[in-house]
């Protein structure tokens, strides 16, 4: 029941949904990470008020898909480039 094309078919369609969000980030730097890794993500809601809610939309579990690490005389940081795993926030494990 092997179908190559089925199979290749499939690879793409996931390959294109996970590419489909895709986010960039810096943090402060962390020479743990990988690319490949997942992240939780949790991003607040833009609202008018004042409020610190976690959007549902948004936050989610996220893998990186490259990064960059930045050394400079005074500071070291760390850019993620971030695409979605997964469609909507789930609780972390």
């Amino acid at each position: 029941n092997y179908n190559n094309d089925e199979i290749l078919r499939q690879s793409y369609m996931r390959y294109n949904n996970l590419f489909s969000t895709k986010l960039s980030i810096i943090i402060p730097g962390d020479f743990s990470l990988h690319a490949g890794d997942l992240l939780h993500c949790d991003f607040p809601e833009v609202t008018s008020n004042n409020t610190k809610l976690v959007s549902e939309k948004v936050s989610g579990i996220y893998m990186i898909s490259d990064m960059c690490h930045r050394i400079t005389k005074n500071s070291c940081y760390t850019r993620l480039n971030l695409v979605r795993d997964s469609i909507g926030r789930k609780p972390s494990k």
